[in-house]
This record gives C-alpha cells, sequence and structure tokens, in this order.
C-alpha cells in the first residue's frame, strides 16, 4: 500500500470494507458520511439495528478519544495490512471501555490492538 495514503482515505476505506463485510453477512448497511459525529455506519438484521464506528489503521493503535467512547456502539477496527489483506476486530464499547486506554498526557486515547485479538473476526457479536 502507498505511504502517500491519508489518514481520512484510510478511515474512509476502512468504512467501505466494513460496510461490504456487513453486507456479505446479510446486514443492510448505510455510510453515514459525516452526518453523525460518532457512528460511520447504520445497519439492520431482522429486527437488529446496530451503530458502529470504523477505525482504520495499519498495523498501529488506533486513537479513540475517552469521551467518544460509547457504551451502546459496535467498535469495528480495520487493521489494512495491504490492500489485498485487512484483519476486523468487532467490539462492543461496553467490552471496549475495559481495555482502552488514555496517552500519557491524558488528551486523547488508543484502542490496543494487542489487546484485540479475541475480537478478530468476531462479527457473531452482532448477533448479541
Amino acid at each position: 500500500m502507498s505511504e502517500s495514503v491519508q489518514g481520512g482515505q484510510l478511515g474512509l476505506a476502512g468504512e467501505y470494507f466494513v460496510a461490504g463485510q456487513l453486507i456479505l453477512r446479510g446486514w443492510a448497511a448505510a455510510l453515514t458520511k459525516g452526518n453523525s459525529q460518532d457512528v460511520d455506519i447504520l445497519a439492520r438484521k431482522g429486527p437488529r439495528n446496530i451503530a458502529v464506528q470504523v477505525k482504520a489503521v495499519r498495523n498501529n493503535d488506533p486513537p479513540l478519544k475517552p469521551n467518544r467512547l460509547h457504551d451502546d456502539l459496535t467498535y469495528i477496527v480495520v487493521d489494512v495490512v495491504n490492500p489485498d489483506t485487512q484483519r476486523y476486530y468487532v467490539i462492543p464499547g461496553h467490552i471496549l471501555r475495559q481495555f482502552h486506554y488514555s496517552a500519557p498526557n491524558g488528551i486523547d486515547g488508543r484502542i490496543p490492538l494487542k489487546k484485540c485479538g479475541d475480537f478478530e473476526n468476531r462479527w457473531d457479536v452482532l448477533e448479541a
């Protein structure tokens, strides 16, 4: 992958990757396209509705400010290893809160990828 990909472009690619995965798993998924501050995708499957925040990264801990962490959202971290390989971590907000950490200066926070392993490809948590 080109190192010239800007963060916003990587984020948008991540949103499309996740929307595609949701659709392939039977969800009707719609990107909010910036119309919602903390929700990137709204999805529905049968009677179930979910709101998803997507974080796309390349092999590093994605930022997530503590005031943007919501128990009722689902967070999907997309580690874009290269254009052909992505890793997906599907984490309910109330669980992410347990291992989300703040930077030493306390201003922003991070999602530690090393603690996300149990959530890799856990698309089943969306059904709970």
